[in-house]
């Protein structure tokens, strides 16, 4: 009977597949027969036109973009580059993929929905469940009679159980595609975290790139700033240049260290924000590649291809395809389902079992059909329908979002090709008007300030340059990007589970780029250009200033005088008879740099007074003073006295000086002093604060920067931004303004207050941003926004024009105060109306809902009683009921727990005993496994001595056979002559019977060579020469690592054939075993070698790469 229901059950699995393969779709074309995670498939890059640096002259840009200075030993702010490995694009961009978590993390994401495609498809196939049931039963007879007898029964049975859905209305079918489509979309996202790390891998290499070059621009102006500085220093001390032009010269270097400085700090801030994306494999490599030759197509083209291979759009596609099929899934479920079950049972004890084991086959097809549910199917179908439409609006509104990207960075990068190209221009022309400056002002025909502006344009114009070949290097992998053609530019195929191909890297060779090359990715050999030489530059010479006169001294204290302030303090020294004696004291005392004197006149006699230093706090003046007293012995007097007195006096000494004009007559007008107003516009505070305190994770709409005060205030006006607008200056070789809009803590809201700023306003292109990152630049120039406390300015105006002034005011108040009056009288009696309107309906409300509260607790005040009169009924049969039933339960439970402790105690020894019986048996094995091993080698030991002893027989037999051979011919050949007339036939039949065994041991003789017994180190010896001449392309297998003093014992241990190759080095030893053709050949031969060999998983390796 067994053999029928196993026979039964085979049938079955084979009919099942065939059932469910006629009714739904073939699964297996779901599924990739090939075992990788994800299918092989080749990325080509877009071809199209040549634009922007083939349309620049070679030797314009060999003069322009050759800024790098060879094997320089610079140092910027600690970091020296010269120790540094110059690495390529590709190189940081692989080691940025091989490092990334991220990618890593959305890679496990992708295995996930594999998985899940597998439990999808386990739905076709049939589910076999076995059930083992052992039990004792109590059952009392109902009989009337109290004192009868319980009945006691054993139940044990087990049971084989087989289901198989036959048809689900494709349910199962459209489900599997809907989680294959999933599948889909998550290696999609995977490729979209992918050009994710690439982009920021190029980002962080390429602001190391022009953030070098930036320092080398800015130092280059330096030098050159330096040797004019040291020129105008020598002109100066032999007369032929002004104070004017040193100064004027010493504010440019001064500007230009300025400006050096923070270009070096953005170079540091680069460096380290590069190590952190390439990760510390990379901590001591410099970027270099700047040049590329950038091939876009038209506008349209570009667009089409990213309609087709964006990868969000992609996302969309996919993710839409997913819901459909799922829909038609759910709409499985208004079709009827239909499942097949088959049951074996075999019980061996039971209550009505009469003989020793009863068998049941139980064959059953099972047919449902849903008909009400409450809608829930239905609703299911109508929610997957909204699900789908709402991702058609996304993704109408994705297209839209990324034609707008394309098209602004594809005319991005046109715009700034062409900028760069008359930018080259501008630094040619400039280089040239420079040079000839240059010879013109050392011969002293050239004015100074005409040579500093030329040098000061062409450090501007190089710096644009640097400042546009980055842009147009970022638009360029952007662009890709978009498309969908970004890891494919670095050929990296995501769906290859090798596609980090590190055979482009070669980071480790150092690579110094040429004068002008351009480096290109395809890693295609060019032609070397002709080597420049180089110009050594001298160091500028470090000259000392003059120190100034006594005469220069006192008149450039004078100036700073008159910019003192009229409340602060200045000593006062007097008196003295002339200014001869005071010019003497200040010299003698060693104060010029900080004193002056001048005549006053006190009780119509002359006198010359000294000033002395300028103090804004009178108690430091004071002790001054007194240390002033104690260390210069002064026998004049000394006090105190304000800078407006002392600019009184000196005003009038300086009148005194001048011849006076007559007095012409000149009309007296009244005028009043007062505070001149002015109207600046000032950022809004409240939105400023709420803007600093937001959320650095939250995003701004940055406007665009504009060039003056004005212009800015007009736009923000215009658009009527000032409410949630935030701007601030920022220096970018000029100082600017920037303005930002808003603070959104997503995308929603984003596009559409975009949107509305580029249709109000043309020639704009608002961005959005990181608050953070605006936080940072707003606080990188901070020094650019502290608002300084201006003095206060005062006009004077005539009376006339002031009562105007204070009747335009009144006026103004007036019109205002009735307007403000008029606006809150119509809004009073529109609330006051609304407000009587709505108590009235509001009581009209009450009153309804109090009548239909009454008449609702009325009905529920009879529905309680008579509902109480039925539970006390209730409960009084309950009552009897439950008190027999009480009883008879206890009893019930206390035998079931009984019997289920049992069966739990006598389970977990079973577990016990089983647990032994698998140590003990993993035991016998270990111990079989060991003595199979030493009988081997026994045997082999045996084998060996056999083989010995057995050569050595052999060639004693050989010797013995020839012998015994040839007295046997003899013999026979006397017997043949002595008989051969007599018994020929006889003699010619025993010949033939007697020569037939002499000619077998003959051949026999023949055929046995003598064997030549190799000893095993020398196989050995012959292996390794055999190795060592052997294809370098060909492979081995790396077996292990050991100690010297280990080989003999482990070519003992593991019965290592003599085909191995040892390599020594220092107190390592690395085995090699074997020559082999392929990879699959050398792993073949991996399950023959030792169990134990096996288990360490050898690898095959190149023959090259060992020797």
């Amino acid at each position: 009977m067994k053999s029928i229901v196993v026979n039964c059950f085979i049938i079955l699995i084979l009919s099942s597949s065939s059932l469910f393969a006629q009714d739904e779709n073939d699964p297996a074309l779901l599924v990739n027969e090939n075992k990788k995670l994800l299918k092989e498939n080749n990325l080509n890059q877009k071809e199209g036109k040549k634009d922007s640096l083939e349309a620049v002259a070679k030797d314009n840009l060999n003069t322009v973009t050759n800024i790098t200075e060879k094997k320089s030993n610079k140092k910027v702010k600690g970091v020296d580059t010269s120790v540094y490995t110059k690495v390529k694009l590709i190189d940081a961009v692989l080691e940025t993929l091989a490092q990334s978590e991220i990618l890593k993390s959305s890679r496990e994401n992708v295995i996930q929905y594999e998985l899940k495609l597998k439990n999808a498809m386990a739905e076709y196939y049939p589910t076999v469940d076995f059930e083992y049931v052992r039990g004792r039963t109590r059952s009392k007879p109902n009989d009337e009679d109290e004192l009868a007898k319980f009945k006691f029964f054993n139940d044990e049975y087990y049971k084989f159980v087989l289901r198989q859905n036959l048809y689900s209305g494709g349910s199962t079918s459209y489900m599997v595609k809907s989680v294959a489509k999933k599948f889909e979309v998550a290696k999609n996202q995977y490729k979209i975290k992918l050009d994710s790390e690439i982009k920021k891998a190029i980002k962080a290499y390429f602001d190391v790139v022009f953030a070098n070059r930036s320092v080398m621009v800015n130092e280059r102006n330096m030098k050159k700033l330096n040797k004019i500085l040291e020129i105008v220093t020598i002109k100066y001390d032999n007369g032929a240049a002004s104070i004017g032009d040193l100064t004027s010269i010493k504010a440019n270097v001064a500007n230009a260290m300025t400006k050096l400085v923070k270009v070096k700090s953005k170079f540091v801030e680069a460096l380290r924000y590069y190590e952190y994306i390439v990760g510390t494999r990379f901590e001591k490599t410099l970027p270099f590649e700047k040049n590329f030759d950038i091939k876009i197509d038209d506008f349209d083209k570009l667009y089409k291809r990213a309609l087709e291979n964006n990868k969000n759009l992609i996302n969309y596609y996919e993710t839409i395809q997913s819901e459909k099929f799922k829909h038609k899934s759910i709409r499985g479920k208004f079709e009827p389902k239909v499942d097949f079950e088959l049951s074996y049972k075999e019980s061996m004890q039971g209550e009505d079992i009469e003989e020793e084991h009863e068998q049941d086959v139980n064959g059953k097809i099972r047919v449902t059909y849903n008909l009400f549910n409450g809608g829930r199917d239905k609703n299911k179908v109508l929610e997957i329908n909204s699900q789908i439409r709402d991702l058609n609006y996304r993704l109408e509104e994705e297209k839209k979002k990324m034609k707008w990207n394309l098209s602004k960075v594809h005319t991005s990068i046109t715009t700034v090709s062409d900028a760069l190209k008359s930018t080259i221009e501008e630094v040619v022309a400039s280089r040239k008007m420079v040079s000839s400056y240059w010879e013109a002002f050392k011969l002293g025909e050239q004015d100074l300030q005409a040579l500093l502006q030329g040098q000061k344009q062409l450090n501007a114009a190089e710096t644009e340059v640097v400042k546009f070949e980055k842009d147009q290097v970022n638009d360029f992998f952007s662009i890709l990007e978009i498309t969908g053609d970004l890891s494919a530019f670095f050929d990296v195929d995501p769906e290859n589970p090798k596609f980090i191909d590190f055979s482009k890297s070669d980071y480790k060779k150092t690579v110094i780029a040429k004068d002008g090359q351009k480096i290109s990715l395809n890693l295609e050999k060019k032609e070397d250009k002709p080597k420049k030489e180089k110009i050594k530059e001298e160091k500028p010479k470090e000259i000392d200033i003059p120190e100034l006169s006594f005469e220069d001294k006192i008149n450039n204290y004078i100036k700073e005088f008159d910019n003192f302030d009229d409340e602060s303090y200045m000593i006062k020294i007097g008196d003295f008879k002339n200014i001869y004696e005071s010019f003497a004291f200040i010299k003698n005392k060693n104060i010029s740099d900080n004193s002056f004197s001048f005549d006053v006149l006190d009780n119509l006699k002359i006198k010359n007074i000294i000033v002395h230093n300028n103090f804004k706090d009178e108690n430091l003046a004071k002790e001054y003073i007194s240390k002033f007293k104690k260390d210069n012995d002064i026998d004049k007097e000394v006090s105190l006295i304000k800078v407006k007195e002392i600019k009184s006096l000196y005003n009038s000494y300086l009148a005194g000086l001048e011849i006076k004009k007559p007095k012409a007559k000149v009309k007296i007008v009244e005028k009043v002093r007062q505070e001149k107003k002015k109207k600046e516009f000032s950022i809004n505070e409240a939105f400023k604060q709420k803007f600093l305190n937001s959320d650095e994770n939250f995003y701004t709409i940055n406007v665009a920067s504009f060039s003056n005060k004005k212009e800015l205030e007009d736009f923000i006006l215009a658009n009527n931004l000032y409410e949630k607008s935030f701007f601030f200056k920022y220096f970018s070789s000029v100082e600017l303004y920037k303005l930002v809009v808003g603070i959104y803590s997503s995308y929603e809201n984003i596009e559409n207050d975009i949107n509305e700023l580029v249709l109000n306003n043309k020639g704009i292109f608002p961005v959005v941003e990181k608050i953070e990152n605006i936080k940072t630049q707003f606080k990188d120039n901070i020094d650019l926004n502290i608002q300084e406390k201006k003095d206060k300015e005062y006009e004077y105006i005539s009376l006339k024009e002031l009562e105007k002034q204070k009747k335009k005011e009144e006026e103004k108040r007036k019109e205002e105060e009735k307007l403000r009056n008029s606006i809150l009288n119509k809004q009073e009696k529109k609330a006051k109306l609304e407000a009587e309107q709505k108590a009235k309906e509001e009581a009209e409300k009450l009153e309804k809902e109090r009548l239909k509260k009454e008449e609702l607790e009325r009905q529920r005040v009879e529905e309680e009683l008579l509902k109480k009169e039925k539970e006390l009924a209730k409960k009084r049969k309950l009552a009897q009921e439950k008190a027999k039933l009480e009883a008879e339960q206890k009893a019930k439970l206390e035998a079931e727990q009984k019997a289920k402790l049992e069966a739990e105690q006598k389970a977990k020894e079973e577990a016990e005993k089983l647990e032994k019986e698998r140590l003990k048996k993993e035991e016998l094995e270990r111990q079989r496994v060991e003595e199979e091993l030493i009988k081997k080698e026994k045997e082999l030991a045996k084998k060996r001595k056999l083989a010995e002893e057995k050569a050595k027989l052999e060639a004693e037999q050989k010797a013995k056979l020839e012998a015994e051979q040839k007295a046997k011919e003899e013999v026979q050949q006397n017997v043949e002559e002595i008989k051969l007339v007599e018994q020929k036939a006889i003699v010619d039949n025993n010949s033939i019977e007697n020569n037939s065994p002499i000619k077998e041991i003959d051949l026999s003789g023949e055929k046995k060579e003598k064997r030549e017994i190799i000893p095993y180190k020398k196989r050995v010896k012959i292996f390794e020469k055999e190795f060592l001449n052997a294809d370098a392309n060909k492979y081995t297998l790396y077996l292990t690592t050991i100690k010297p003093e280990e080989l003999s014992w482990y070519r003992k241990r593991f019965a290592l054939a003599p085909s191995h190759f040892v390599k020594t080095q220092a107190d390592k030893t690395k085995i090699y075993f074997g020559i082999f053709d392929t990879k699959e050949e050398a792993l073949q031969k991996v399950d023959y070698l030792h169990p134990k060999i096996f288990e360490s998983n050898p690898t095959p390796i190149l023959i090259g790469s060992v020797r």
